[in-house]
Parts: C-alpha cells; structure tokens; sequence
C-alpha cells in the first residue's frame, strides 16, 4: 500500500478502511522541543517532520464567555492574568507548565447562567483571515484539517 496523506489516513481510520499506518498526532511543549534539539532534533525542523507523524492543523473558534483579558501582575518570572473562561491565572514565563489558576468567575448557576449568555455565536468567533491564507496551503499538502471549539474536560474543570 503507498504511503497517504495525513487527510487520507484520518479520514479513512474514521471510516474503518484500511489504512498503511496508525494516525500520530502530538502536540509538544516547547521545552520538549528544546530537549530534543539538544537531543539530535535539527534545530528549526518541524518535530512531525522528523518524527514522521501526521499533519494536523487546526482552526479555533472562540466558543468562550469572552470575558475580558487584562494582565493583572507580571514579573521576569510569571504573570497574572485574567481568561476569557473568566477564571485568573499565573503562568510561567521561563518554563512551561498548566497554569497555576487562583480565582473564578463562574461560581454558581447564576454566574453560569450570565456567562453562558455571552456565548452568542457570531462570524467574528472564526478566524477568517487566518482561515483564508492557510486552507489552500493545508488541503493541497494532504494536512488534516480540524476545527476546535475548546470545552472539554480541561476546560470545565481547570477554567470554569
């Protein structure tokens, strides 16, 4: 069998056909990426490339409250910020890691209840320029393609 397209073989794996190989998908940290640079990645290869795993890109759609964002403290070494879940959080700057979150917006149902009503879907939710300039490029290179709206396990349980 010749080798497909990461399309092909996503598609076909959903559809139970045969496929030349199990789909890989990953997603690394950057301080992994740094260690396997150190390790013989070739600084500035793509890690999929080297490693032969799929192409997948992806497209988000902010399905958020849209709470506002505003930084509320930052150092050399971390800052504080507010997310458009509506949680406040610190990140690091020098290393990376989940975010250490410190306080909520949504707390109860009636603050469930105001932040689900902002969740209105709008067109200004996708990004259509970013959308326009890659889809071409991604569907004639054989990329998958995904749309991701984020809400999930993570989500419901980190940023809520």
């Amino acid at each position: 069998m010749r080798e497909m397209t990461s399309h092909e073989r996503i598609r076909r794996a959903y559809e139970r056909e045969e496929l030349d190989r199990i789909p890989i998908f990953d997603v690394p940290w950057t301080t992994a990426i740094t260690r396997w640079e150190k390790e013989g990645l070739p600084a500035g290869m793509p890690f999929y490339e080297y490693f032969d795993i799929d192409r997948i890109c992806k497209i988000d759609v902010d399905n958020s409250p849209r709470f506002p964002v505003k930084i509320l403290e930052e150092t050399d070494e971390y800052v504080i910020q507010t997310h458009p879940w509506g949680c406040t959080y610190r990140m690091w700057k020098n290393k990376m890691s989940l975010p250490e979150f410190i306080s909520y917006s949504i707390v109860d149902e009636e603050s469930w209840i105001a932040a689900k009503n902002r969740m209105v879907p709008s067109d200004d939710r996708i990004p259509w320029d970013f959308l326009e300039e890659n889809y071409g490029k991604w569907k004639s290179r054989g990329y998958w393609i995904r749309a991701r709206l984020w809400f999930g396990f993570d989500v419901t349980h980190s940023y809520l």
